[in-house]
């Protein structure tokens, strides 16, 4: 979940382990020590986590008006994939399958372009967090890999059963500078096959924060390159975990 530091410090982090015992782990490693003046709140959010649980699944209707003509598709689910791209806007791509309902001559509904819309928050001024030291990255790319199947069905009225997600296999990629203080951290846990927790947070604005958390992102190749005349490493990863490897909240 995302948290938020007042007291001695005023920082927007993220807790990317919580024990038994009650004891927190956050997605970065501060200077100093938090203290007994260090207050800690979990703000309100809107938190998003897999699962595997059949019962819990969620479906959408989409709607989608073209040239005076309504089509209309129940029982979505997918697959989505985020690209942070360091001062630019995050993109939330969704790939779904769904059920053909119906097709209708039907105009957009009065009102529609009236709904409050904030505006994207841009990746600056937030968090890059891997291994729990910076990442000064240009991109940061998850992808959740779940896998969608239509079965198929001859009593069905398409030929198909509703979508179902099939298997999960989330994983991404990351281009941080070389630092004398990161670098050879991130090299030996590749090496070593050692999970590393990720986090990104980005916007300031309450209600208008995103933070995407990664708790095990293993790394899977660490390729050496240069970015502007600076070295830097393209990182692979995949995000270990059952229900654990990956979650994206609003707050």
């Amino acid at each position: 979940m995302p948290l938020l530091l007042t007291g001695d410090r005023t920082l927007t982090t993220g807790i990317t382990d919580y024990t038994a015992g009650r004891v927190a782990t956050l997605g970065e490693t501060m200077a100093t020590a938090g203290s007994v003046s260090t207050l800690a709140q979990v703000p309100i959010n809107v938190l998003y986590g897999p699962t595997s649980d059949e019962a819990v699944y969620k479906t959408a209707t989409i709607y989608f008006f073209a040239d005076g003509l309504r089509w209309r598709f129940t029982g979505a689910v997918g697959n989505w994939s985020l690209e942070l791209s360091t001062g630019g806007i995050g993109f939330l791509v969704f790939d779904l399958r769904a059920q053909f309902l119906d097709k209708t001559a039907t105009a957009i509904p009065t009102g529609w372009n009236t709904a409050i819309r904030p505006t994207p928050p841009r990746f600056v001024g937030g968090r890059c967090q891997l291994n729990g030291g910076l990442a000064r990255a240009r991109r940061l790319m998850i992808d959740a890999g779940v896998s969608v199947i239509l079965p198929d069905n001859p009593e069905a009225a398409e030929g198909y059963d509703p979508a179902i997600p099939a298997e999960r296999d989330s994983r991404g990629s990351i281009d941080p500078l070389m630092s004398t203080t990161t670098s050879v951290a991130l090299f030996n846990a590749f090496r070593l096959g050692t999970p590393m927790p990720l986090m990104a947070v980005v916007g300031s604005t309450a209600g208008n924060r995103f933070i995407v958390m990664a708790p095990a992102a293993k790394a899977t190749g660490l390729r050496p390159g240069a970015r502007d005349g600076l070295g830097q490493m393209d990182i692979g990863f995949q995000l270990d975990g059952a229900d654990s490897d990956l979650f994206l909240a609003q707050f």
